[in-house]
């Protein structure tokens, strides 16, 4: 059981860093795919997507 949970755990991890990604970095690539992107002034997603990325981080402490 226990390695099931560390490998749904990195899965979540890779899926929010791959979303933060998207969100800091390649907001006009994004902008086609998910909607509220261009609704957001771009400093709100790019802070979004670097909590993203921090919260994947240290989800695997």
């Amino acid at each position: 059981m226990n390695i099931a949970l560390w490998i749904l755990q990195v899965l979540v991890a890779l899926a929010f860093i791959m979303a933060g990604y998207q969100h800091a970095f390649r907001q006009e690539h994004a902008k086609t795919q998910i909607k509220w992107i261009g609704d957001v002034p771009s400093g709100l997603a790019t802070f979004i997507g670097v909590m993203e990325i921090l919260g994947a981080e240290y989800s695997q402490h």
